[in-house]
């Protein structure tokens, strides 16, 4: 009889393995150990959930009724953390054996998760709030007074954003969700991808050449990854504490007719008018260096950037976001400006999104 493939999926990627009608799941087994020597302790099934195991250890691969092209999964066993020893660590060293453990690897020290930030004032109240609103058009039962229906409502239910006309919940109702039943009632936990690693590193068979003259380790190759759009906004809402704030920053373009740019130093506030939201309320505009022109900035190193920064925290300020301008006055109207940012064309460049990526690393 011919050799056959089965295909393996397992936690650090897909293995293909040619094995005969006569093999055993033993030897599947130690084969898939072959492609795969980090995958130990794991158990073979024919379904992603592992309701269907694999058995006995020496059944063949005809008494399995395994065909070629089959895809079989591997169920590995976490990993067990070392054992602890009698004497309780100090809290310094559990954090840096946290971070180690969060490192990815080969990776040196640098890479170290960084400490839990404190968190803004208006964090802490929003999550001590309950949250629940009750609807505007609620339906009574008949044998009393209140129904399931009139009973108040979770920050993220759809009938109570679609009655305050919200497109997106709010982040703390977000994160409401995700700890509710509804969300499966724990968070994900939030890796660490390493996009650029993929390494050399002994990898025998599962390989494909193509980056050059050496194998790259399918285990190497960073998993897939789907991008979809976000349901939340971390701030719901940009407030301008002073429309004189606003005039000042716009006389200069009136004057000049360039572009111009600033950093808006505000509080982060509770937004009422949506469920658990959060509101940016401006009370400054820093404009720092820069090279204005017609159709664009360029941004200076600012010599004085440490010295806004301790003047803003003394007053209570911080930084919540930045702003440029960007008008175009019509050729034939000069009283008037052309609509290039709406729905139908785009609200930000490309440019200007890796710039605000930047800022947002920065800052």
């Amino acid at each position: 009889q011919m050799p056959i493939t089965l295909r393996v999926q397992t936690r650090l990627g897909m293995a293909r393995l040619d094995v005969e009608p006569g093999d055993s799941l033993s030897t599947i087994a130690s084969k898939l150990q072959q492609q795969f020597p980090d995958l130990t302790n794991f158990k073979l099934s024919r379904d992603p959930g592992h309701k269907d195991y694999l058995q006995p250890a020496n059944a063949t691969v005809t008494q399995l009724k395994l065909q070629h092209g089959d895809r079989i999964f591997a169920q590995s066993a976490p990993q067990q953390e070392s054992a602890p020893t009698q004497a309780r660590p100090s809290t310094s060293q559990s954090q840096a054996a946290q971070s180690d453990a969060g490192a990815r690897p080969g990776t040196s020290s640098s890479s170290e998760r960084p400490p839990d930030l404190p968190l803004d004032g208006v964090d802490v109240i929003l999550a001590k709030l309950d949250g629940r609103e009750q609807l505007k058009e609620t339906k009574k039962a008949a044998f009393g007074s209140q129904s399931i229906d009139s009973l108040p409502v979770e920050p993220y239910d759809e009938r109570l954003l679609k009655e305050k006309d919200i497109k997106l919940m709010s982040f703390h109702a977000y994160l409401r969700k995700l700890s509710s039943v509804q969300g499966g009632g724990k968070f994900a936990s939030l890796k660490r991808h390493d996009f650029g690693s993929y390494g050399a590193a002994g990898g025998k068979a599962g390989t494909a050449s193509g980056f050059g003259d050496q194998a790259v380790s399918m285990s190497a190759l960073p998993k897939p990854m789907t991008v979809t759009g976000q349901k939340y906004r971390h701030v719901d809402r940009v407030e301008i504490e002073n429309h004189e704030i606003f005039d000042r920053f716009l006389d200069s373009w009136r004057h000049t007719g360039c572009m111009r740019y600033g950093y808006l130093f505000g509080t982060y506030q509770q937004d009422t008018n949506v469920p658990l939201g959060i509101k940016a309320v401006v009370s400054a505009i820093y404009e720092p260096p820069q090279d204005c022109a017609g159709d664009g900035v360029n941004m200076l190193d600012d010599p004085n950037e440490e010295t806004v920064d301790k003047v803003a925290a003394l007053l209570g300020l911080k930084r919540v976001g930045w702003i440029f301008i960007d008008l175009e006055v019509m050729k034939d109207d000069p009283s008037k400006f052309v609509c290039s940012r709406c729905k139908d064309t785009y609200f930000l460049r490309s440019n200007e999104c890796i710039l605000a990526a930047h800022l947002q690393n920065k800052f």
